[in-house]
């Protein structure tokens, strides 16, 4: 599970690119602190994601208090800020990991190129601590 604030930029994001690399059999979602249920992607997340082959226009937001926090292994903030609500919220089971990526909401098309970068490293590095895997069933 990764979470943002809005659920239309980073976690999409993230979504997108974990699935990605941890292939078809993991389940991975996203969430937002303060989501605005339903409202989609921003447009230079979809763009930059297609430029990755990887498509999330039908990505719609969904606020992560809504969910059943327990039910994933690994719960990824992808920034400092997220923790606290989420700690409130409270994790479940889950290993609570913090990364730090910039959020490019109402910024260019540049800066989610750099955000998808970044997004990238973050989770092959988390692959390779082994606090994001494969979830065999």
């Amino acid at each position: 599970m990764f979470v943002c604030a809005g659920n239309t930029c980073r976690s999409p994001m993230a979504e997108a690119l974990a699935r990605q690399l941890l292939g078809n059999g993991a389940q991975v979602e996203s969430a937002g602190i303060s989501a605005l249920a339903g409202a989609p992607a921003a447009p230079h997340a979809v763009t930059v994601m297609r430029e990755r082959n990887l498509d999330i226009s039908a990505h719609r937001a969904r606020p992560v208090a809504s969910l059943t926090l327990a039910e994933f292994d690994a719960i990824v903030a992808l920034a400092p800020a997220i923790e606290r609500p989420l700690r409130r919220i409270g994790p479940g089971s889950g290993q609570l990991c913090i990364i730090d990526i910039d959020d490019p909401y109402g910024k260019d098309v540049a800066a989610y190129r750099r955000t998808a970068d970044a997004l990238h490293a973050a989770l092959i590095a988390l692959v390779d601590q082994g606090r994001l895997r494969h979830h065999e069933a």
